[in-house]
């Protein structure tokens, strides 16, 4: 028979267990917070893009970008937050540069920061966060604290959009790609929601 220190751990041990069973199964996120400032991918989208032609307009040494990346996706909650919400969406872009400048100082250091100015210039709120002795970098920035901007000098550099909350699906217009991007490195993964070109 173990000893009375030896059972009184396993009988602890045994409860912790099924207390954290108890919680992971009962655990349920609810429905997906919905924007208070935009409606659906229609109202939403235009406001994305816009961020990056806001962003790139008054650069004097802007190389272009290389692709863009549209994604959209459904929202999920409800337990372990993996229910998935039909008819809600959510939405990143992407802009990625070149691979021949993921580690020219002149578009990872000098572009953003001529980005961070203008985003600092326009009454943005802005995070700037540097990781990997100093090797990797993101500046962060937003309006309205839904939808957020951002260029990112990693392994890659590139500029995306993300919002925060979840919107209607719908179908919604995307325009041409600003930045020079060729129709051959446009590309998409919509989930949900309707392209129109």
């Amino acid at each position: 028979m173990p000893a009375p220190r030896v059972l009184l751990a396993v009988v602890l041990a045994a409860a912790l267990n099924a207390t954290s069973g108890c919680m992971l199964n009962d655990m349920d996120t609810g429905p997906p917070t919905m924007s208070e400032q935009y409606t659906d991918l229609a109202a939403l989208y235009p406001v994305m893009e816009g961020l990056v032609t806001e962003a790139i307009a008054p650069l004097e040494h802007f190389p272009g970008f290389h692709s863009r990346m549209i994604t959209t996706s459904t929202c999920t909650g409800g337990k372990h937050d993996l229910e998935a919400f039909p008819g809600t969406a959510t939405a990143k872009l992407d802009y990625e540069f070149a691979e021949a400048y993921w580690d020219d100082p002149a578009v990872r250091v000098d572009l953003l920061e001529a980005v961070k100015a203008r985003w600092v210039a326009l009454g943005y709120d802005i995070d700037d966060d540097v990781s990997g002795t100093g090797k990797y970098r993101t500046v962060t920035a937003t309006a309205d604290g839904e939808v957020f901007i951002r260029f990112r000098s990693l392994g890659v550099v590139l500029m995306d959009v993300y919002h925060t909350a979840c919107v209607e699906s719908g179908t919604f217009n995307v325009p041409a790609p600003v930045g020079g991007v060729l129709p051959k490195q446009d590309r998409a993964d919509i989930e949900t929601g309707t392209a129109i070109r």
